[in-house]
Formats: structure tokens, C-alpha cells, sequence
């Protein structure tokens, strides 16, 4: 797994300031937990946004290594090929 870059690790520190804050607010007032929940799931998208964005990214590549190792040439070169069926 790769090291987690900067911003990562601040969201992920925010998320639990967070949870610990929760606890103490819900004792205080609704309005104030129902904020901080709120705040809660909006990081927990942030990251797991982050976490799919990278495995869609590292799919995209498996998916273009895959096809450069079925499909030798790629379709611009293999139309000027002088050694194509049907070219004279």
C-alpha cells in the first residue's frame, strides 16, 4: 500500500478531532451533534472518495497494460502498415 500524501493525513486527523469532539457536543446540545455528524459524513465521503479515485486510477492502468499486450500496434500505425491485407 502507498504512503498516504499530506492532505490524507489532515482529513483523516479532522475525522477523528471530530469524533472525539461528537461526544462531548452531544452531551451539550442536539443542534451542535447533529452539525458535527454532518461534518462527520462529509469527511468520511472525502476520503473515501480519495480511496476509489485511486483504485479507479490504478484499474485504468491495469486495463491499458492488458490491452497494449493483446493489441501489438496501436490503430494509427497498424492503417499506414504497408504489409496490410488488401493495400496496393
Amino acid at each position: 500500500m502507498q504512503a498516504q500524501n499530506t492532505k490524507q493525513r489532515v482529513l483523516f486527523v479532522a475525522l477523528m478531532f471530530t469524533v472525539v469532539l461528537s461526544a462531548r457536543l452531544l452531551v451539550m446540545s442536539r443542534a451542535g451533534a447533529f452539525l458535527l455528524a454532518i461534518m462527520i459524513v462529509i469527511f468520511g465521503f472525502c476520503i473515501g472518495f480519495r480511496m476509489v479515485e485511486r483504485l479507479v486510477a490504478a484499474m485504468w492502468k491495469l486495463a491499458e497494460l492488458t490491452a497494449s499486450k493483446f493489441f501489438g500496434q496501436p490503430e494509427e500505425t497498424a492503417a499506414i502498415d504497408p504489409n496490410r491485407v488488401g493495400s496496393k
